[in-house]
Order: structure tokens, then C-alpha cells, then sequence
């Protein structure tokens, strides 16, 4: 998860002005791809009750779970394609 590097290199990026504007939105951005990720080890660690090695070094890898993360992650270019094919 990359969600707190995420926030702060887009803080670290926008000048001041704009950045008290569009904090929510960096903050919602920062966060959204990685809440699969965080539905998954909240699904092993709490429902399945599966030790944090076996959930980061087996269960992360499995198909379903990697499609899950790279979907959300795919998200901001999937709009971007769409933004740019609509133009």
C-alpha cells in the first residue's frame, strides 16, 4: 500500500493555493485504490483468520486478489483513456 506516499507526494507537488482547494480530492485519490487492499487483509486477518505471512506471502498473489488491486489502481488511466477518446 502506498496510500500515505500517494498523499504526500501530491501535496508535496500542488502549490499552496491549489492545494488547500483540492486536499479532499488528493486525500479521496491517495486512498481509493488501496481500499482493496485493505478489504483483504481486514477478509484474511479478521474473517479467515489467517497469520499476516501467509495473507502477504501467499494469498496477496492469488489471481482474483491481484485483479482486484490492479483494477482499482487501474482506475485514474482507464479515465484518462476515456477522457482522451472522447476529445
Amino acid at each position: 500500500m502506498n496510500t500515505p506516499s500517494h498523499a504526500i507526494l501530491n501535496l508535496l507537488i500542488f502549490n499552496q493555493q491549489l492545494r488547500t482547494q483540492a486536499s479532499p480530492a488528493i486525500i479521496i485519490g491517495a486512498v481509493l485504490p488501496d481500499i482493496p487492499i485493505f478489504v483483504f487483509y481486514f477478509l484474511m486477518k479478521f474473517v479467515y483468520h489467517l497469520p499476516t505471512r501467509q495473507i502477504w506471502s501467499e494469498v496477496y498473489y492469488q489471481p482474483f486478489w491481484q485483479a482486484i488491486v490492479s483494477t482499482f489502481h487501474s482506475i485514474p488511466l482507464a479515465l484518462l483513456g476515456i477522457l482522451i477518446a472522447h476529445i
